[in-house]
């Protein structure tokens, strides 16, 4: 049976038929839902002017952390903020289902094509790493 076939549409995986050795690792799931995202951006993301929020969803497969799941997204800030015409944000969300608790963080801000280079750091997939941690933290707080 292959990894593929053990995840369902909405790329929830089903724990009851993996085994401990295909349980994914956190780090794996970062970099392969942020490459996702970045090349979303690369084509959803106008650089200027509204647009949909462009996000990847994973459920957390670390049982050490309170959170059930995490969403990195791309988003429009309101409108209160200057320029917010041109300005994306890189976002960070835990969320402890079924409970309505959510935490979230700001990764990023700026132009579209700051947030691309941003995508190019090479300890970015880290840093998403330690933020998801801190707001799993902050979930067991509630």
């Amino acid at each position: 049976m292959t990894k593929i076939n053990n995840m369902n549409a909405q790329n929830k995986i089903n724990p009851t038929i993996l085994s401990s050795s295909e349980v994914p690792v956190m780090k794996d799931l970062v970099n392969k839902y942020f490459m996702q995202l970045r090349l979303r951006a690369e084509r959803e993301v106008p650089e200027y002017g509204d647009f949909a929020n462009v996000y990847e969803r994973f459920e957390n497969p670390d049982r050490s952390l309170c959170a059930s799941d995490f969403v990195l997204r791309i988003v429009k800030p309101p409108k209160t903020v200057d320029g917010n015409e041109k300005i994306r944000n890189l976002e960070l969300v835990a969320y402890r289902l079924p409970s309505p608790y959510k935490a979230s963080t700001i990764l990023a801000t700026g132009t579209k094509e700051e947030l691309l280079n941003k995508f190019k750091e090479d300890d970015i997939c880290e840093k998403i790493e330690e933020s998801l941690r801190l707001l799993s933290k902050d979930l067991e707080d509630v």
